[in-house]
């Protein structure tokens, strides 16, 4: 499908949408393992879609019978709660500069977080994309 919708045969927000689905599949027949050394973590599961159309909002909208291509560029990230099950949640650019510096690996505490984006890192917790053990 997606050499199809790279030569133009298949509509992009196809192949979008089928990817999406793909992943969300994935991740609900996988067993999530949490972090257990002390520190912040990056949640194991996360999955990013860097996506052109509005997947979840297209959606939605099909099932009310509203069927519509929504263009969007924008950076999903799919992911396990730890116990709110599957997820989602649209990437911004503070987001980002804090999962950048887990990347690498876990930090051992929130002073590694400059002052600033404490509220963001406060936010990725509560959200699930981040993973404080302490």
């Amino acid at each position: 499908m997606q050499q199809k919708a790279a030569q133009d045969e298949c509509p992009i927000h196809l192949f979008e949408l089928a990817f999406f689905e793909l992943i969300e599949n994935d991740m609900l027949n996988a067993e999530m393992i949490l972090p257990e050394m002390k520190g912040i973590h990056l949640n194991p599961s996360l999955s990013f879609l860097n996506l052109e159309f509005d997947i979840c909002l297209m959606v939605s909208e099909a099932t009310k019978g509203n069927i519509q291509i929504i263009h969007r560029p924008h950076i999903l990230c799919l992911f396990l709660h730890p116990t709110r099950g599957m997820n989602h949640v649209d990437i911004t650019t503070r987001y980002l500069e804090i999962l950048q510096q887990l990347e690498d690996g876990p930090l051992s505490n929130r002073s590694s977080i400059s002052g600033d984006q404490q509220e963001s890192l406060n936010e990725l917790i509560d959200l699930g994309l981040v993973v404080e053990v302490t």
